[in-house]
C-alpha cells in the first residue's frame, strides 16, 4: 500500500464501464462486487494516524472516497478497489475543470460545520493588510485569503457587497497563499502586498478562473491561445511588481499562532473564527448588522 503524501492531481474523464468488468466483475456494475466497510478502511489507514468517519463510492471509477480525519483536520482519501493504493489530493474532472476534492471539502464544511473557535482579535496585525472598505470604518474584520483559492474569490465578491451595503464595515485582507498553490500564488500575494493593491489581488483571482477555463475540453485552438496569452500577461504583471518583503512569512506565522490552516477564513471583531466562503447577508448577520428589510445584497 502506498500513501501518496501531499497533493496528487488525478485527472478524471468518462471511462467505459467495461474497462473494469473485464477484470472479473461480471455483467453488472463494478460497484456490485466491491465493498469496503468503515472498520476495514480504518485498519488500512491506521498507520497514518487517520480516523474514518464514512466510506462511499467515489466519482473516480474504481475508487472509494473515505471521509477521514487526523487531529483537527478533515479531508477525503481515495482507496482503490484492490485496496492496495491510497491517493490523497486534488481530483480534477477534465470535462469542466472542476476540482472534485475541493467541492467535497466545501460540502463537508456545510454539512458538518466546525465548533465555534475564538481568538484574541487584537493580536492580528492589520498594518500590513490590504483594506477593502473605508480606512476609518469602525467595524474591522480580518480575512485570511489565497489568490488561487476559488472559494476565496467567491468570498471576496461577497465582501464587496457587504461594504457597499454597510460602509461602516471594512475588511483587512491578510494574504496567506497555501503551499498547495505553489509559487504563482506567492508571486501574486507578494505583488499585491508590495503595491498595497487590491487590483493586483483581484487579477490573481482572475488567473485562477482562466487556468481552470483553459483545462476545459472542446476549446478551439484560437480560444486556447487567447487564454494562454491572458494567463502569461497576468503572471508577468505579478513578477513586475515584486519587492523584498517578509509579509507572507509573518502572516503565515500569525496564522499558525491563531490556529488558522485554511482559506478563506474570516476573523470577526469578537474574535470568532469563521472558515469558508459565506454570502454577504450571512456576514452582516454574524456582525449583528443584518441588511435593512427590502434591501438585501445581490
Amino acid at each position: 500500500m502506498r500513501l501518496l503524501a501531499g497533493f496528487l492531481i488525478i485527472v478524471l474523464w468518462t471511462v467505459p464501464g467495461v474497462a473494469f468488468q473485464k477484470d472479473g466483475c461480471g455483467a453488472g456494475s463494478c460497484v456490485d462486487c466491491h465493498a469496503l466497510e468503515i472498520k476495514e478502511a480504518a485498519t488500512l489507514l491506521e498507520k497514518g494516524g487517520v480516523k474514518v468517519r464514512s466510506v462511499e463510492f467515489a466519482e473516480v471509477p474504481g475508487f472509494w472516497v473515505v471521509d477521514a480525519t487526523r487531529g483537527d483536520q478533515r479531508f477525503p482519501l481515495y482507496i482503490d478497489f484492490s485496496k492496495k493504493y491510497i491517493l490523497a489530493g486534488n481530483v480534477i474532472r477534465l470535462q469542466d475543470g472542476k476540482n472534485i476534492t475541493a467541492e467535497w471539502m466545501e460540502d463537508a464544511k456545510e454539512a458538518d460545520p466546525p465548533e465555534t473557535v475564538t481568538v484574541d482579535f487584537s493580536k492580528i496585525s492589520l498594518d500590513d493588510a490590504l483594506i477593502l472598505g473605508k480606512k476609518d470604518a469602525p467595524v474591522k474584520v480580518a480575512v485570511f485569503t489565497d489568490p488561487l483559492c476559488p472559494y476565496c474569490k467567491r468570498l471576496h465578491e461577497e465582501l464587496r457587497k457587504v461594504v457597499a451595503q454597510d460602509p461602516a464595515v471594512a475588511f483587512y485582507i491578510k494574504l496567506f497563499p497555501l503551499k498547495m498553490h505553489g509559487q504563482v500564488a506567492r508571486d501574486i500575494s507578494i505583488a499585491a502586498s508590495c503595491q498595497n493593491s487590491l487590483a493586483l489581488l483581484e487579477k490573481g483571482f482572475d488567473l485562477g478562473d482562466l487556468e481552470q477555463e483553459a483545462r476545459a475540453e472542446g476549446m478551439s485552438d484560437a480560444d486556447k491561445a487567447g487564454l494562454t496569452e491572458k494567463i502569461r500577461t497576468i503572471k508577468e504583471l505579478m513578477l513586475q511588481n515584486q519587492c523584498q518583503t517578509d509579509v507572507l512569512e509573518r502572516t503565515a506565522a500569525q496564522a499558525v499562532e491563531l490556529g488558522i490552516r485554511s482559506t478563506p477564513t474570516l476573523v470577526f471583531p469578537s474574535g470568532e473564527v469563521a472558515p469558508g466562503a459565506k454570502p454577504a447577508d450571512r456576514i452582516l448577520e454574524m456582525l449583528g448588522r443584518a441588511p435593512a428589510k427590502g434591501n438585501k445584497t445581490k
